[in-house]
């Protein structure tokens, strides 16, 4: 019942008229150019989701109880802390990415996470909290790739893409808290710190080499 009231309220899309001549030739052209947008994409995803997994799920809670000493509302408080600057620079992050690019934003909001990993994984108290507060910025930086991968990767192929790229970072997002489980407290931090060089290459990349739009 559910299914024929959807299919009733959305009806399928008709069937599209023939391609201009070309459009099939140019969008080959621009193939091997998306690729390698896509998987760059797919992998500053994975970073994201790796960085924030491992450090929600077992950085914070260890390290403020251990080494820090913070009760339940003190750890409490630091991971409210990410969404809280989440919720305050979600809007402007959209609005300069619509003026400014996409991918200079991006490149900006994967260095600032980058500083994150570092204060939350190698840190003292006060870059600990401040690491916390930088993972907001990567957390409203997370629609950003997909909005890269439409851009350059066009439509053709979109769908599959975006469902490959929602795998990648659910997987990471698993195995961020799997690796540093098993590596234990202490090479957690430096995994977290790892993960941030990572992003900070992604960063110099996306900032020093900007992308190039091929598709339209």
């Amino acid at each position: 019942m559910l299914g024929r009231a959807l299919l009733r309220r959305f009806p399928p899309a008709p069937p599209a008229g023939p391609a201009a001549p070309g459009a099939d030739a140019a969008a080959r052209a621009a193939t091997p150019h998306g690729e390698r947008v896509f998987w760059l994409m797919l992998g500053v995803g994975v970073l994201m989701a790796l960085a924030w997994s491992s450090v929600s799920q077992f950085l914070i809670p260890l390290r403020g109880t251990r080494e820090f000493g913070l009760g339940r509302g003190g750890v409490s408080i630091l991971l409210a802390l990410a969404q809280i600057v989440d919720l305050i620079v979600l809007l402007p992050v959209g609005w300069l990415a619509d003026r400014v690019g996409r991918v200079p934003v991006l490149g900006a909001v994967m260095a600032v996470l980058a500083l994150g990993t570092f204060g939350t994984g190698l840190g003292g108290f006060p870059l600990f909290v401040a690491g916390c507060a930088c993972f907001g910025m990567g957390l409203a930086g997370w629609m950003l790739p997909l909005g890269i991968m439409r851009e350059h990767v066009g439509a053709t192929g979109l769908a599959w893409r975006t469902g490959l790229y929602r795998v990648g970072m659910d997987s990471a997002v698993f195995l961020g808290p799997v690796l540093s489980g098993l590596l234990g407290e202490r090479l957690a931090g430096y995994f977290v710190a790892l993960v941030g060089v990572g992003a900070l290459v992604a960063a110099g990349r996306l900032t020093f080499r900007p992308l190039t739009r091929r598709v339209a």
